[in-house]
């Protein structure tokens, strides 16, 4: 049977039934291989970036994580938290202290509920403002400088900002560290009455 399709053998244009399945099977086995190669390519190229982005997880340190939040039950600190540990207490502090207020079954004997919530309030500004200041949100007041050399940090803190195109840097004034100063010493003197 001869079939009417465009041939360089047959100058008239016709080829065989045979030539046809020939090129047909050509053909589909070309198809076949490109798919087997896009199947590999894609499987390789999942693998490969599988393999990267478990390589980016360090698995000890996942494993640490792990390790850190039993000793945390444990202990009550893990030895992560002393990396940063003035900033640990300031936050576990705080959230204590809100914790406290809001489920406030009393308060010392020689002061009212107003002046123990009051008290309270400082105590958890002060442990705000600390944790801030070890987060990096705040920047400190040093109280051993003068005040013209503090103003001077300041002034270079926010150029370097501004040409690295920051927000300008926040600081604690002297009046906010004098407050902080004053909420400690309230937090030592009324150290044993944080009860509930």
């Amino acid at each position: 049977m001869k079939v009417l399709l465009a041939s360089s053998k047959d100058p008239r244009g016709y080829k065989t039934w045979e030539e046809v399945e020939a090129e047909w099977d050509v053909r589909d086995k070309m198809i076949a291989e490109r798919k087997a190669s896009s199947v590999l390519w894609i499987i390789y190229y999942l693998l490969v970036h599988m393999y990267y982005w478990v390589a980016r997880i360090d698995l000890r340190y996942e494993a640490r994580k792990i390790k850190w939040f039993f000793d945390r039950g444990r202990k009550g600190w893990a030895a992560n938290d002393t990396w940063d540990f003035h900033g640990y207490l300031a936050r576990v502090t705080k959230e204590g202290i809100i914790h406290l207020k809001k489920y406030l079954n009393g308060h010392p004997g020689d002061m009212t509920e107003k002046q123990w919530d009051d008290i309270l309030d400082e105590l958890i500004w002060t442990f705000d403002m600390a944790d801030q200041v070890s987060e990096g949100d705040m920047h400190m007041y040093v109280e051993d400088w003068t005040e013209e050399k503090n103003l001077e940090m300041k002034k270079t803190l926010d150029d370097m900002a501004a040409k690295k195109g920051y927000e300008p840097y926040k600081y604690i004034s002297k009046a906010e560290w004098e407050r902080m100063q004053k909420g400690f010493q309230l937090f030592v003197k009324y150290y044993f009455s944080l009860w509930d």
